[in-house]
């Protein structure tokens, strides 16, 4: 499948999220226990989500910081082990992938495959925005950026 990559301009967004860390390729393992931690949290805080979930990455020291959680109104006093956070904002590049979340690397590959090719330096900060979900795997959408240095 062919990827369309766009440099863009985005802004910082409130999220909610818990914090986990990963080895490269293990991400799935964590992903949905944290998810679950942020939902949990913002259903009894009254909390307005009011966009997608979210999961942002920070690779480093051969891994991945993890932040996952959801996009809600405003920032909030940390609860637990989910806190507030912001998305990265600045020029990144993306890609829509349309389709099965077992896509997310070969999209994620072709946005690596563009800067590079392009000699478009990156900050080793990345995210993905999870359109609404769906029982129709081939409709789900999920935006895959990262951030240009």
């Amino acid at each position: 499948m062919a990827y369309a990559v766009e440099i863009v301009d985005v802004v910082a967004r409130h999220l909610a999220v818990a914090r986990g860390r990963a080895e490269m390729g293990k991400v799935p393992e964590q992903f949905m226990p944290l998810l679950d931690k942020v939902w949990a949290v913002v259903r009894t805080l009254g909390v307005d989500p009011v966009g997608p979930n979210v999961a942002v990455y920070r690779f480093r020291d051969g891994g991945l910081d993890l932040e996952i959680g959801v996009q809600v109104a405003a920032a909030f006093e940390a609860v637990g082990d989910v806190e507030p956070s912001l998305t990265p904002a600045g020029r990144c590049a993306r890609t829509l992938l349309t389709g099965s979340y077992a896509g997310i690397r070969a999209a994620t590959d072709a946005v690596i495959a563009f800067v590079r090719d392009n000699n478009i330096p990156i900050t080793g900060l990345s995210w993905e925005v999870y359109g609404d979900w769906t029982e129709d795997e081939s409709k789900l959408e999920t935006w895959i950026h990262f951030q240009l240095a």
